[in-house]
């Protein structure tokens, strides 16, 4: 089930797939993913925002952690 993202919550995702891309396994795969989570970001599209910056971190910080590192604020 989806929740209700908020644009701060998609906003701090992006950010911080942002700072681990570099670590990314499949570096231009991540930045796909971030490019796409930012367009979605300008549509107004929270949740698409997040989702997209959630699969680039699953690239850099893996699958699992993912999602955890998405939502924290450092």
């Amino acid at each position: 089930m989806k929740t209700n993202t908020t644009k701060q919550t998609a906003e701090l995702a992006i950010h911080n797939a942002h700072k681990h891309a570099a670590k990314a396994s499949m570096r231009s795969s991540a930045d796909i993913c971030i490019v796409d989570a930012e367009q979605c970001l300008d549509a107004g599209q929270f949740q698409y925002a997040f989702d997209w910056a959630v699969r680039s971190l699953g690239y850099s910080v893996g699958v699992f952690n993912a999602k955890s590192v998405a939502q924290e604020a450092r």
